[in-house]
Parts: C-alpha cells; structure tokens; sequence
C-alpha cells in the first residue's frame, strides 16, 4: 500500500512538474513574441518614414522609436529588420535545451549523467536551429552569421561525438585502428570542439578593433 502511494505521489510530482516546464518554455517564448509584436510599429523604420504622413505625425513616431529602443533595443537591434523576432528563436533554442531536453533522461539515467535518448533530442534539436540559421542568416553583421553557425555546428560535433562514444561506436583504447579515442582523449578533444567558438569570438573581436583603429587613422590623416 505504502509503495503504491510512493508512486503515485511521484507520478503526481512528475505531471505537475511537466505541466509547469511546458507553460514556462511555451509560455515565456510567447509572450515575449507578442510584446514585440505588439510594438512592432516602433521598430520597423517604415513606420515613421511612411510615405503622406506630415512632419509632426513623423517626428512623433520616430520620437516613440527612440524612446523604445532606448529601453528594448537590445532584443532586436543585431537582427536584420525582416527578423526583428530572432531574440525570440533564439530564447526557444536555449530554453528547449535546458527545460525540454533533461526530461528525456530515462530509467537507467543516473544522477549527472546523461542518456543516450537525451543526446539524441539534443542532437535533434540544435541541428534543426543550426539548418534555421543557415538558410535564414538573421543577423545584420555577415561575421555575426558564422560565428553562430560554427557555435552550433561545435555543439552539434560534441553531443554527436557523446552519442556515438556512449553507443560503443567510437574505438576503444583496445582497438587496432590508428584512430582511437581513449575516455580522456575524448575528454580533451570534446573540450577543444567547445573551445573553438570562444578563440574565433577572440578572433572577431580582435579583427574588428583592428578595422576600426585603421578606420581612424585614416580619417586622422585624412584630416
């Protein structure tokens, strides 16, 4: 009777448990979606350079523009005007990973580790965001594209490679082949997949400073 009751309060935790994390990564998403939506008539520039409206309708409009961007303009700025909802997607990815995907953890899952089920939704997952971003390239900066493509690409390399050497497909240290991946060669290597990102955001960074230090002393020899 005990252990039925157990269950039952388990099942009951887990229900409520799933209804809350659907409402939060559902929810949050959306809503943020329609306060954007909402405002949309304040980001989009062919608001306040509609063509007939006069020079006080004009002023007005760019007036609240500046006005909300100065508060929210971090949400959709980098994005190119057609995708001022990216902010939105990219929420969706990072919650979905975070929230959705720990569910799949299984009945032989232990405490930290992760299943193979898990790594599969993952892997899923950021492939999909990672075709996404590919064919739609929504950011206003061309080196801000790829940045996050080879982001995602890493991430889709890493819970590949976990997958594959959690299935057994990956060589062992016993194989014969000239290619082996031993668990802490596999370690490192997994840490090097999450590195590249961080060294060609350096990279980026370095190079666009580099631009704009030759930019100005340009423009102070031209002067």
């Amino acid at each position: 009777g005990g252990g039925g009751g157990g269950g039952g309060t388990e099942g009951g935790a887990a229900t409520y448990a799933g209804i809350w994390t659907a409402l939060y990564v559902l929810g949050f998403p959306v809503a943020f979606c329609l306060f954007l939506k909402a405002n949309k008539h304040k980001i989009l520039e062919e608001h306040w350079n509609e063509p007939g409206i006069d020079a006080a309708d004009r002023e007005q409009r760019l007036h609240e523009h500046d006005k909300f961007e100065q508060h929210f303009g971090y949400l959709y700025r980098d994005f190119k005007p057609q995708f001022w909802y990216w902010e939105v997607i990219e929420c969706t990815r990072k919650l979905f990973l975070v929230s959705v995907v720990p569910l799949y953890g299984g009945e032989n899952a232990t405490a930290g580790s992760t299943s193979s089920l898990q790594l599969t939704v993952a892997l899923g997952t950021i492939g999909f965001f990672l075709v996404l971003q590919v064919a739609v390239q929504p950011f206003r900066v061309p080196s801000f594209n790829w940045l996050a493509i080879i982001a995602q690409l890493c991430s889709f390399a890493t819970a590949g490679l976990s997958l594959s050497y959690g299935a057994g497909i990956t060589e062992t240290c016993d194989s014969e082949l000239t290619l082996k991946f031993c668990p802490g060669s596999m370690m490192y290597f997994v840490l090097f997949i999450q590195l590249i990102p961080a060294i060609l955001a350096f990279v980026l960074i370095f190079t666009q400073y580099y631009v704009l230090i030759t930019q100005t002393s340009l423009n102070v020899w031209d002067c």
